[in-house]
């Protein structure tokens, strides 16, 4: 598992890089959200423990808040992200990271975990309540039902790390029912 400031580091460099302009923080906040839900629907578990609060404009990582400044995010290394998570941001900053602040703070309204965070909340009120992470993961899970994560086009997977359990023979033209029948 990642330190959030870790990601937060890579995603504010990256995006540096990549269009030549500063990353705005709420932005960021957004991006990390989305990095969070994508991890938990790939790898099944969380890219960082730290929580997001479910703030009147979308998720928001009170540690980034806390670390973020026009030059950088403070205490982030940027070197510190493995590989395999680099391509998972990297996946993110491309389909994301063109949407304007604001539209990704919209996007993040739709998402059933932020919307059970501020359950009694007038939409209006500021609010500091925590996003539970099962809340995200059902959100990951509905992502990938709906493909309003990635499209097939825009995953890229490392074949180093798939590990083959049973191949199925190239004849094979069973219908998908059977499938548990022949693995």
């Amino acid at each position: 598992m990642e330190r959030v400031l870790d990601v937060a580091a890579y995603l504010f460099d990256k995006y540096k890089e990549v269009s030549g302009t500063r990353i705005d923080e709420m932005k960021l906040h957004k991006l990390l959200y989305f990095a969070q839900r994508q991890s938990l629907a790939v790898f099944g578990s969380p890219l960082f423990i730290e929580p997001f609060q479910a703030w009147k404009y979308g998720p928001v990582c009170v540690d980034v808040r806390s670390n973020y400044t026009e030059d950088g995010i403070i205490g982030g290394i940027r070197s510190d992200i493995p590989d395999v998570m680099s391509r998972l941001l990297d996946e993110i900053l491309l389909f994301y990271g063109s949407f304007e602040s604001w539209k990704l703070s919209q996007m993040t309204h739709d998402e059933t975990s932020w919307k059970n965070a501020r359950v009694g909340l007038n939409p209006d009120a500021y609010g500091s309540e925590l996003i539970k992470i099962e809340d995200i993961q059902k959100d990951a899970v509905r992502s990938l039902e709906t493909n309003t994560a990635f499209s097939n086009d825009n995953i890229r997977l490392n074949m180093n790390n798939i590990k083959v359990v049973q191949m199925l023979p190239a004849s094979w033209n069973s219908p998908e029912d059977d499938i548990y029948d022949r693995i």
